[in-house]
């Protein structure tokens, strides 16, 4: 009886069907999972502390922090309008952007030399003030030349750099004493299990994930290892709050997803198809290996050219397969290939020592890889034994 021609659009229909009810119920235990427990979220100057419902803000970036950031992207702005400067001769746009940061460092100076900060802070303004001077010096040098001199350019920025170190210093001081002292307020609305519950989301961008800051702060604070993100994650590019808890959400359903089903709560925290990807890379490495030692074998015992042929064609085709199919077809398909080619080799170095012990010498799997260590379990002893003569 003639079949039934098979249509791919009503099956693609219908698997749509069974995601789209898979990731409304997914997006629901996800809510409710960043729901269960205290977040407390840094998201710009502000910690927000979300706890069922209730949410409240502490600002935690005192005022000095953003002078201090704003004085140190003031002379990259000279050198990166030197840059977009076409010629030597200053243009138009170059212009105005260092007339406007002209006027703009004239308004930051007069607020450095006063009021409590200078008071409080003196030897964080003084740096500052050092290095405003030095900008406006050099802006105000090239609009009265109209040109950009490059060699006074070099000069300029090799000499305020090390002020500018210090100043980033003075930043990075400024943040964690404000961090210090508005955590342990936050710490105690909470009871000791919440406490010992609560995760933390640092949100900004991807350039500054490596070492930022206030993830170092609170990893400190918990005890946890650079990089294990169990209470404390960065979030990259979240814009809200709301990003925020939906990353929490997703790594503690995760965690147990993966529990349940894999026995590891990490599981899903790389790439669900990656270990089998890794396991059929190195088959397919491997075989290549043994392709190459074959050929070597045969041409070391003038093996004729169909019989090398076949073998050679056995091993192209797990090559194939390792492609088209799922692992544990690939690992009959390996077996068979080792079968049929040491039974070929066999036959034709029957009776010669030195060459035997060549067939032996084949390359073991990779023991620091986990297709490594899963696929020598599989295959260990069959490639040594089967094309020894007896």
């Amino acid at each position: 009886m003639r079949r039934k021609p098979v249509d791919h659009g009503d099956i693609a229909q219908r698997a749509e069907v069974v995601n789209t009810t898979f990731h409304d119920a997914y997006d629901g235990a996800r809510a409710e999972a960043s729901r269960q427990i205290p977040v407390l979220v840094v998201l710009g100057d502000d910690l927000i502390l979300v706890r069922g419902g209730a949410r409240s803000v502490t600002p935690c970036i005192p005022t000095l922090f953003h002078w201090t950031k704003a004085v140190a992207h003031a002379p990259v702005t000279v050198v990166a309008a030197h840059h977009r400067n076409r010629s030597p001769s200053l243009d138009e746009a170059a212009s105005t952007t260092l007339t406007s940061l002209r006027a703009s460092l004239s308004r930051l100076s007069a607020s450095l030399e006063g009021g409590e900060v200078a008071a409080t802070h003196g030897a964080v303004v003084e740096n500052l003030s050092r290095i405003v001077g030095a900008i406006t010096a050099q802006v105000e040098s090239i609009l009265a030349s109209k040109r950009f001199d490059p060699e006074s350019i070099g000069s300029f920025a090799g000499a305020v750099g090390p002020w500018l170190l210090r100043s980033t210093q003075d930043a990075t001081t400024l943040q964690l004493r404000a961090l210090h002292e508005a955590i342990p307020p936050i710490l105690g609305t909470l009871d000791e299990r919440d406490r010992a519950a609560m995760e933390v989301v640092v949100a900004g961008a991807h350039q500054a994930r490596a070492r930022n800051l206030p993830m170092q702060y609170f990893q400190k604070l918990f005890g946890e290892a650079s990089g294990d993100e169990r209470r404390v994650s960065y979030a990259e590019n979240a814009q809200s709050v709301e990003d925020a808890l939906a990353q929490v959400g997703t790594r503690r359903l995760d965690k147990e997803i993966a529990r349940a089903f894999f026995r590891d709560e990490r599981r899903l925290q790389r790439d669900i198809l990656g270990d089998a990807a890794e396991e059929q890379q190195a088959v397919v490495a491997h075989a290549q290996e043994w392709l190459l030692r074959w050929k070597s074998l045969a041409s070391a015992r003038e093996l004729s050219g169909q019989s090398l042929g076949h073998t050679i064609g056995e091993a192209f085709s797990l090559v194939r397969d390792r492609f088209a199919d799922h692992l544990v077809r690939g690992e009959l398909s390996y077996r068979g290939t080792l079968l049929a080619a040491s039974s070929k080799a066999h036959r034709a170095l029957r009776g010669d020592p030195r060459t035997c012990e060549q067939a032996a010498a084949v390359p073991k799997w990779p023991e620091s890889s986990f297709a490594g260590r899963r696929l020598r379990r599989s295959t260990e002893g069959q490639h040594r034994v089967i094309v020894v003569p007896r």
